[in-house]
């Protein structure tokens, strides 16, 4: 619980109070007291490592899972977009491996916290096909499709066909989607039908 995570950030045991204090913020109860606590952590591992995308991976689902979906949604986008891009440029499979499967981490978060961010009662007059700065004047509508589709592609690429065929199917018929995303959703689902007829 949270004092329990409090007494170990004291002790100077932060990851094992970051584990603990990450479980509590689903109690509804010391929720706030917890993420204030996590807040402090990761705001001193970030200022000590600004580019750590693991550390960065973490607190995006901190913020998700403590209620800033959309805070949650735009880092872990973010996050899971930058790998993406490293892919290409990476010769070792071992490091691609790595790479492929913390953009999977990230753009798995993203779509989950887009989801809980649309279903909070304050943001029903928010405009989701608006240009949003923080999304490269993505709207957050074509954020959420990219999200699913790099996520499918992404475990495609590591064998895991069957999640990503499901994934594609999302982006695909999704009315939200551009139909850019569709088309080149529809072909990856196509392929993998191909490649798996049974």
């Amino acid at each position: 619980d949270y004092w329990t995570g409090a007494s170990l950030i004291n002790l100077g045991r932060y990851q094992e109070a970051i584990d603990i204090l990450k479980n509590n913020l689903e109690c509804k109860y010391s929720r706030l007291k917890s993420f204030e606590a996590l807040n402090l952590i990761f705001q001193a591992r970030l200022n000590e490592s600004p580019d750590d995308t693991v550390v960065s991976a973490e607190w995006a689902e901190v913020l998700g899972k403590g209620g800033f979906h959309r805070e949650g949604f735009s880092l872990a986008f973010r996050i899971g977009m930058t790998e993406i891009s490293k892919i290409e440029k990476t010769v070792l499979e071992k490091s691609k491996k790595k790479i492929f499967d913390l953009a999977a981490y990230n753009l798995k978060n993203a779509v989950t916290f887009a989801a809980l961010f649309k279903q909070d009662e304050h943001n029903q007059d928010f405009d989701y096909t608006a240009p949003l700065h923080d999304f490269g004047d993505r709207s957050f509508n074509d954020a959420v499709c990219e999200a699913t589709f790099l996520l499918a592609k992404s475990l495609q690429e590591t064998g895991h066909s069957n999640i990503a065929a499901e994934l594609y199917t999302t982006a695909a018929v999704d009315k939200n989607c551009s139909d850019m995303i569709k088309k080149i959703a529809n072909m990856a689902l196509v392929a993998i039908l191909n490649e798996n007829p049974y």
